[in-house]
């Protein structure tokens, strides 16, 4: 079985570093736990909606005590995964190629606007 076959996705957060100080929280109660889509979100930090944050996965056995673990200490903004998880469909190429096509689109506008105020 994979390492990610053993392990349930608890929480998703949108930097790194939340999701490895709630890790590091939840080992130190004797929880294993496992940080997942960290380097790829890393890579593309600007969109983190293409992989959909990085996942705090814990053992199966453990869900429910992490779970309450992690309420006791994130009074708000945290995104627990209930057990119907499904993970956020990435975005196509189609989109991801118009989101960068409308960033030129805006970045050769404001080229010209500063050439034509000059």
């Amino acid at each position: 079985m994979s390492k990610e076959g053993k392990f349930k996705i608890l929480a998703e957060y949108q930097l790194a570093v939340d999701a490895h100080m709630a890790s590091q929280y939840l080992q130190q109660h004797g929880i294993e736990t496992f940080v997942h889509d960290e380097h790829a979100n890393r890579i593309a930090f600007y969109s983190t909606g293409i992989f959909g944050g990085v996942k705090l996965r814990v053992k199966s056995e453990d869900f429910e005590r992490a779970s309450e673990l992690l309420k006791q200490v994130h009074s708000r903004d945290l995104k627990l995964v209930d057990e119907g998880y499904k993970p956020k469909k990435p975005l196509s190429r189609k989109d991801i190629l118009k989101s960068v096509l409308y960033l030129i689109l805006f970045g050769l506008l404001i080229i010209y606007l500063m050439m034509i105020s000059t």
